[in-house]
């Protein structure tokens, strides 16, 4: 019966056996898989397992973690018979098939049989071991180990006088004679093109056989480029014979065939090749092409005479799409001048214009309300994208051109009222995209096209808010900080491969967000969360957890004594007085604001916004920014009812100016906290804001008129 035996640093886990009535197996965290590996190093959906007929395969779904297969990493598809081992962190599986059927080969025809009626292309890992150098070489032989990534065990060799140079060979060829001690010829194949250009390959005085297997050819063509084996190369894929003084070529049933200077090679031919003619060994990923040249001749120019068009003409198109690459840049730039004229300019009138990109069903009623959406340009085009959760609580991403789907995960339900987190996770300049699912897991995926970066571990009891998303520990890679409502701080440091978590147990509340800055200036940013009683919590790159008493600072500078503040929105920071730290405002859910100073914490001003009865939470989290001319960092503050703009300033007699207030009907309250762009392009920030009739309205930075 075949079998997985799982591990976990050797200790047996469980064994799985395969059900005779499925085809198809899936292993991973989720419980939805036949073969549930709960680690928060394995992804929901690690690895599917196929039986076609009476043969396995295996095939990697999520990158995300470091998967090996028998000690090498697994990156594609592959054929797993008995006692392979597939290594997934601390755990591995062991196959063990008593009947597992051994791929055979006719060596005639090169057909590889791995699996009746298999259709498929089976990714290969070459188990060989590198080429030994035959001993007792004439000492003229200069070996030379094959320049090429991965498991290439070819070796190319220099031979200064070839006539009297020797190899020692193994075995006989194709009509019986002994190779053993057979004299090379005075001729080369030169490779100009494909995966192992710029190398050399002496021809014997006999047969030289050319193909993928490296224990039955001379000359070894077995990866790609980017060094992984490629399958459409033939094990035996063709023959240069040396006879009467002539050469030929002859193909031994390849996949792809074998071309002489464009001509296509039946199995039955043997064509006449002479010097400066050009042989094609044909891959569906990128063809070798090599020239037939004497031993002092070194002609590596590009193909002449084989492979596609574009192939042969390649340096005339180098001249011609650089000379259009030339008459294209001049006229980019002066676009880009033109473009940046009118994007500097300020318009005569503002105008925002609704564009419809989804459309829910009206049957869903008013549940879109609900939904969390980010913009930002996810896949690197220049234009901005649009992510969100859709009607079925599915995360999908519209593009910013087209207005259609660049991705989207349906096996993820999306908690709606967390919103979603934009950020370089994968430092490729791209920003992708953080969610907490129903699964109460924080999701990271790739914001080009929606892979799934790492999971985090289960994070207990609700999450308090969205992550904060910065580099704690200056190592040049982001981290992750989130908390639960348990009191519980999460925090993720990021590496190449992995996220490494730890959690912080505290004895508070929350329902406030985490927020971050260097508030002490030793150049490594500090976690900060409010709590239900108060209390605004510090955390350290090292863990450590400083406690402020927030609640008490709001009344001594409101005048109030005992009154408790409930702190639920992240904190906010900028320099409001000009000393170069950043200072810090928070503001309770009664609407009292307080900004201090980032390096002494003492008040800089205090600010109690009015509210409406009807509203029981009447502030949003404090926004800043640039809104007027000076070098100061000003604050938006906003109630349901009111945005109230104080301007940075280091007078100490005048810490609070108020640049301007803007109040909104009891009916139409704003139902998010503002954003701040330049929209009018006088080079100073402005404020935009929703209300619940559905308005936008944009309001100028330094004056507050609409």
């Amino acid at each position: 019966m075949p079998r997985l035996i799982l591990k976990k640093n050797d200790v047996l886990v469980r064994e799985f056996e395969f059900d005779r009535s499925k085809t198809v197996f899936m292993v991973g965290a989720d419980v939805e898989n036949d073969l549930v590996v709960d680690d928060e190093n394995i992804s929901s959906k690690h690895l599917k397992v196929e039986r076609i007929n009476n043969s396995f395969y295996l095939q990697i779904i999520n990158t995300a973690f470091p998967t090996q297969f028998n000690g090498r990493p697994l990156l594609r598809r592959v054929q797993i018979v008995d006692g392979d081992e597939i290594t997934l962190g601390e755990y591995s599986l062991l196959f063990r098939h008593d009947k597992t059927p051994l791929p055979a080969a006719n060596y005639d025809e090169d057909l590889e049989i791995i699996g009746a009626d298999d259709p498929v292309n089976v990714f290969e890992f070459d188990p060989t071991e590198p080429v030994q150098t035959p001993p007792n070489l004439n000492e003229n032989i200069v070996f030379e180990q094959a320049i090429s990534s991965q498991s290439d065990s070819s070796e190319i060799i220099d031979l200064p006088k070839l006539s009297d140079a020797f190899v020692t060979g193994t075995g006989k060829d194709d009509n019986g004679v002994d190779i053993s001690e057979e004299k090379h010829s005075d001729y080369y194949l030169l490779a100009i093109h494909g995966p192992y250009i710029g190398k050399r390959y002496p021809l014997k005085r006999g047969d030289t056989k050319i193909g993928r297997d490296n224990t039955l050819n001379d000359i070894i063509i077995r990866n790609n480029e980017d060094g992984v084996l490629d399958p459409s190369v033939s094990r035996r894929h063709a023959t240069v014979s040396y006879r009467n003084g002539q050469f030929f070529v002859t193909d031994k049933r390849s996949k792809t065939r074998t071309f002489v200077n464009q001509t296509k090679l039946e199995p039955t031919d043997e064509v006449v090749v002479h010097e400066g003619d050009e042989i094609e060994i044909v891959s569906d990923q990128k063809s070798t092409i090599f020239r037939l040249t004497r031993t002092d001749v070194s002609d590596f120019r590009s193909p002449r005479k084989a492979g596609l068009w574009w192939v042969r003409y390649s340096g005339r198109l180098f001249v011609l799409l650089s000379l259009v690459s030339i008459v294209v840049a001049a006229g980019a730039i002066g676009l880009y001048v033109k473009n940046q004229k009118a994007i500097s300019q300020k318009p005569e009138q503002l105008k925002l214009v609704e564009e419809v990109w989804f459309l829910a069903p009206a049957s869903l009623g008013d549940r879109l309300t609900t939904a969390t959406l980010a913009v930002s340009d996810l896949d690197g085009n220049g234009q901005v994208d649009i992510v969100f959760t859709d009607t079925e609580n599915h995360l999908t991403a519209l593009d910013g051109v087209t207005k259609t789907k660049l991705w989207q995960n349906t096996e993820l339900e999306v908690r709606y009222d967390i919103p979603i987190v934009l950020a370089d996770l994968n430092k490729n300049g791209l920003q992708d995209v953080l969610v907490v699912g129903l699964d109460g897991r924080l999701h990271a995926y790739d914001g080009a096209n929606g892979a799934e970066i790492w999971l985090s571990p289960i994070l207990g009891e609700a999450v308090s808010g969205p992550p904060v998303v910065d580099d704690f520990n200056d190592d040049g890679l982001n981290d992750v900080a989130i908390c639960s409502q348990a009191g519980d701080i999460h925090i993720g440091y990021g590496s190449v491969f992995e996220v490494n978590w730890k959690r912080i147990a505290t004895q508070f509340s929350f329902k406030a967000s985490p927020s971050c800055a260097d508030l002490d200036d030793d150049g490594q940013n500090e976690i900060f969360i409010g709590t239900e009683d108060g209390k605004l919590l510090t955390v350290t790159e090292d863990g450590n957890v400083a406690i402020l008493n927030l609640s008490e600072k709001i009344n001594e500078a409101a005048g109030e004594v005992g009154k408790r503040h409930v702190l639920r929105k992240p904190a906010a920071f900028g320099d409001l007085d000009g000393d170069g730290v950043p200072d810090m405002i928070a503001g309770s859910v009664a609407g009292d604001f307080l900004a201090m100073s980032g390096l002494t914490q003492r008040p800089i001003w205090h600010e109690k916004l009015h509210h409406a009865s009807l509203f029981t939470e009447q502030n949003f989290a404090p926004v800043v920014g640039k809104l007027n001319d000076d070098n100061f960092d000003d604050v938006v503050l906003v109630t349901n009812q009111l945005i109230r703009v104080v301007a940075g300033s280091n007078d100490a007699g005048n810490p609070k100016p108020v640049l301007w207030d803007y109040y909104v009907d009891a009916e139409d309250y704003f139902v998010a906290a503002p954003a701040l762009a330049d929209f009018n392009k006088d080079g100073s920030n402005d404020v935009i804001i929703a209300a619940r009739s559905g308005t936008v309205s944009v309001f100028d930075g330094k004056s507050g008129k609409i």
